[in-house]
């Protein structure tokens, strides 16, 4: 903190979402970066996507496929991506509708999503989140740096005995952190655990 106000780190600057075609993910640049125009994964070129972006999980591109009466898993291998009311299927985007929802059989969707669920295949999804995460690996990296510096800091406020941070993670659930260095957060012992491989 200053006299000015809070002191800002480069975290804080807003991030632009790309969008490679050629390996079918996003590409995060921070908006103050001087080249934009390519992969940081194959080094082609990129076109802007959206400011803010999160995958679809599997059990949710099963429940797309069938609100949209696809074929289960028809939409299995490719790469999709949510902003908003938009879906983003291999870079394009497709609008989901607040109609879409409110002509949905409930009851009748519920019994189809327990239905397909078994044969819902996860790992184009589990691959495609992979390539994400070692193409912005350095800004992820960044991410989790500044928390473990934020945490370090507030955990400094208080006797030692008073701190047990939790050890409970899901590797499936794209813990950064274990992703790139395969255990807990530094000052946690033991390693991490798995609680769940749910999709």
């Amino acid at each position: 903190m200053t006299a000015s106000g809070p002191v800002h780190t480069d975290i804080d600057m807003p991030v632009e979402i790309y969008w490679c075609a050629h390996c079918k993910i996003p590409i995060l640049h921070k908006a103050n970066e001087s080249d934009k125009a390519h992969c940081l994964l194959c080094h082609e070129p990129i076109q802007y996507m959206c400011a803010d972006l999160r995958p679809v999980f599997p059990q949710e591109r099963l429940l797309l496929e069938l609100m949209w009466k696809l074929e289960p898993n028809s939409l299995a291998d490719k790469s999709i991506w949510a902003s908003n009311s938009r879906i983003y299927i291999d870079g394009k985007a497709k609008s989901v509708t607040m109609a879409l929802y409110k002509k949905q059989d409930v009851v009748k969707l519920r019994e189809e999503l327990e239905k397909y669920q078994p044969v819902n295949r996860k790992e184009p999804f589990r691959e495609y989140i992979e390539k994400f995460v070692k193409a912005n690996r350095k800004h992820l990296s960044a991410i989790v740096e500044e928390a473990h510096n934020f945490i370090r800091s507030e955990a400094g406020k208080y006797p030692q005995e008073n701190i047990r941070p939790p050890c409970l993670y899901c590797l499936d659930c794209l813990n950064v952190w274990l992703k790139m260095s395969g255990h807990c957060l530094p000052f946690c012992q033991p390693p991490a655990i798995v609680l769940c491989r749910s999709f």
